[in-house]
């Protein structure tokens, strides 16, 4: 894949990165915190991360954790306490995961609680929402000035490498004479200026240029790649990338408009108002068929049930009560939302499971 550059102080987090945090046992610290983009505020980052470490090592001391053990779990999140360059580049929240070999720290776009924790595996009901949330999709904003490929989702907006495709119309066999057509030219709609043969030119040599893109993104995405593709760009190139595009998932809706004239953070909330929360309607369905099954034997709100029924297998998706999880009484849900994802099971944030009603579960057979 191609290398990705970061375009907002954000990290990344997905299902995957879920799945990855939930593989982990043994010693698992898990700190959150809120932090602070700019101004005074950049500065107690530090400080407040040295009382939470301060707090886990008492912790891992309660459990009788060797004195060594204890310095090398903890030893990452030290070097962040020092990093001065690192608080000046942090965004809304943070996250810390800390195992014996092995740390993950994750920068989000919303503030986080301030805790800790010290346990057989590592917390992630906070940042659950987040992961399921990220509407991860891909954007191409192109035209005939400017062509550039981004990974976004809810929080972050990564731009990636174009490889092989042009990075503008001049960089396209046939088309010459655009280049000084261009420097007059305000406005990546296609330029069919004239009449008659004039015209005709204009429209080939674009014709030609959206047929390179589409088979450049077609080539990059060949590997597997189903996320939806927006993009960014005036209806009449959209139309012909459309035309000549193999990709199976291109989003129906564009970004309209000029995206030469657009920043990357101005490109991500114009993205956020087309696409909206992806994952609403996955939701939605998933409590409805929910309280279809309850009572048939397919679907339980005990959590001992539930329980059971993860560790063997059985459930295909977790529905976590967000609200309810928020609670003191929702730390039981971390060791089952581990072992659903380590089962490979959908672990599903929905609103209004019950009172007092933590999770229920769907499960496969």
């Amino acid at each position: 894949m191609a290398e990705l550059m970061n375009m907002t102080p954000a990290d990344p987090f997905t299902a995957d990165t879920m799945r990855e945090l939930a593989s982990h046992r043994g010693n698992c610290i898990t700190i959150f915190m809120p932090t602070a983009r700019a101004g005074a505020e950049t500065a107690t980052g530090a400080k407040r991360l040295k009382t939470l470490i301060d707090e886990a090592e008492r912790e891992l001391i309660d459990k009788n954790v060797d004195k060594n053990v204890r310095k090398e779990l903890l030893a990452p999140a030290h070097a962040l306490v020092e990093d001065s360059r690192f608080w000046q580049d942090t965004a809304d929240g943070l996250a810390i995961f800390l195992s014996e070999g092995y740390s993950k720290t994750v920068r989000f776009s919303r503030e986080l609680p301030l805790e800790v924790h010290v346990g057989e595996q590592f917390v992630l009901r906070p940042v659950l929402p987040i992961s399921v949330e990220g509407n991860s999709v891909l954007l191409f904003a192109f035209g005939q000035q400017s062509v550039r490929l981004f990974e976004a989702d809810r929080d972050t907006m990564r731009q990636r490498d174009l490889g092989d495709i042009p990075a503008d119309i001049t960089e396209v066999p046939g088309t010459e004479g655009k280049e000084a057509q261009l420097q007059h030219q305000h406005t990546d709609s296609p330029a069919f200026h004239g009449h008659g043969a004039g015209k005709e030119v204009d429209l080939i040599m674009t014709e030609k240029y959206i047929r390179r893109l589409a088979e450049g993104v077609d080539k990059q995405l060949n590997n597997g790649e189903k996320r939806p593709l927006v993009l960014a760009t005036v209806a009449e190139n959209a139309a012909l990338f459309r035309k000549f595009s193999k990709y199976k998932n291109i989003y129906p809706e564009i970004v309209p408009g000029n995206p030469r004239r657009e920043s990357a953070e101005q490109l991500h909330k114009a993205l956020g108002n087309v696409v909206g929360d992806l994952n609403a309607a996955n939701r939605e369905a998933t409590a409805n068929e929910f309280k279809e099954l309850l009572g048939t034997g397919k679907a339980s709100t005990d959590l001992e049930e539930i329980r059971e029924a993860v560790s063997t297998g059985r459930v295909g998706r977790l529905l976590i009560d967000s609200v309810q999880a928020r609670s003191a009484a929702g730390a039981e849900l971390d060791p089952v939302i581990a072992d659903a994802l380590n089962s490979s099971a959908e672990v599903v944030p929905v609103e209004g499971l019950g009172d007092g009603v933590l999770a229920g579960a769907i499960y496969r057979y």
